[in-house]
């Protein structure tokens, strides 16, 4: 995750006094999914909502900031939390977006599973497995157990085109109409160096940046455009890095997103690793910006 805050609001309803924790959430879960969870939940204190660092996070869980991005992906996967936004936040070190999460209620789920017959000391299993094959630690198990789990292989990518697809559009920028085999392509060429949730979270800050009046970016790419120049800017650069102020001191003239490169008299543009020489009198001014 490339957002150094998180953002909780817990709504189980039982923040007031002390941290509950539904015994569904213990029995199926690994040590690491389960700490992480209770530690969101703690955070998320009596007013409900907070945000932590993730270096925080990192340090009351003594994990590596994969493993804690992995717990943090496996909760969401199973519903116990929810993904709400980037919201923006004033820290002493300047306006920041943080990542928002919501403890989901899982009260009711907790009762009646139990109800059903599920026993409070049965261990997580896999589906069609056995007890040998938890997921989660058995007891009487040996200190191997409490080695860190291998990191899950990703989903199929195929299966992540649509939803990158759909996930830009509701941001509003530039609306595509179909889903062009260029932006497939250039969806699966980012996910070879980039998971969909942080691919998700560089679209919804450039969206952010591009409509708040406080920042000096203006230019609109189309999808695949800014998959292509400027997915690891905005999901690497830190949001000061995008204030008026700061952009007068280091603004340069930019053709559709790309610097302008002056050289012998000459203005050129690189794409595609192709020097590309601007003829001013063809230029629309709408394509220029200053970054």
């Amino acid at each position: 995750m490339a957002t150094e805050n998180i953002s909780i609001i817990d709504e189980s309803g039982d923040h007031k006094y002390f941290t509950i924790i539904p015994n569904y959430i213990l029995n199926h879960s690994t040590h690491w999914d389960r700490e992480v969870y209770i530690q969101m939940k703690k955070i998320a204190g009596e007013r409900g909502t907070c945000f932590a660092g993730i270096k925080k996070l990192m340090k009351i869980t003594g994990f590596s900031k994969e493993r804690l991005n992995n717990s943090i992906k496996y909760l969401l996967e199973h519903k116990w939390i929810t993904f709400l936004g980037l919201k923006e936040v004033q820290t002493s070190g300047g306006k920041q977006f943080t990542n928002e999460y919501k403890i989901n209620d899982l009260w009711k789920m907790n009762i009646e599973f139990y109800q059903k017959g599920g026993s409070p000391d049965d261990p997580p299993t896999v589906k069609g497995g056995s007890p040998n094959s938890q997921r989660g630690v058995a007891k009487g198990g040996s200190p191997d157990d409490h080695k860190e789990e291998p990191i899950k292989e990703e989903p199929s990518k195929k299966n992540q085109v649509i939803p990158i697809f759909e996930f830009w559009n509701r941001q509003g920028t530039i609306v595509h109409k179909r889903l062009t085999a260029k932006m497939e392509t250039k969806i699966h060429s980012a996910l070879k160096e980039y998971s969909e949730y942080d691919i998700k979270v560089s679209i919804e800050k450039y969206s952010k940046i591009l409509k708040g009046d406080e920042y000096f970016w203006t230019y609109k790419w189309t999808l695949d455009e800014f998959l292509a120049r400027g997915l690891t800017k905005f999901l690497e650069s830190p949001t000061e890095n995008f204030l008026k102020e700061k952009g007068k001191k280091e603004k340069r003239q930019h053709y559709r997103g790309l610097p302008i490169i002056e050289s012998r008299g000459k203005k050129w543009v690189v794409q595609d690793g192709q020097w590309l020489e601007l003829d001013e009198r063809n230029i629309d001014k709408k394509d220029i910006s200053f970054v």
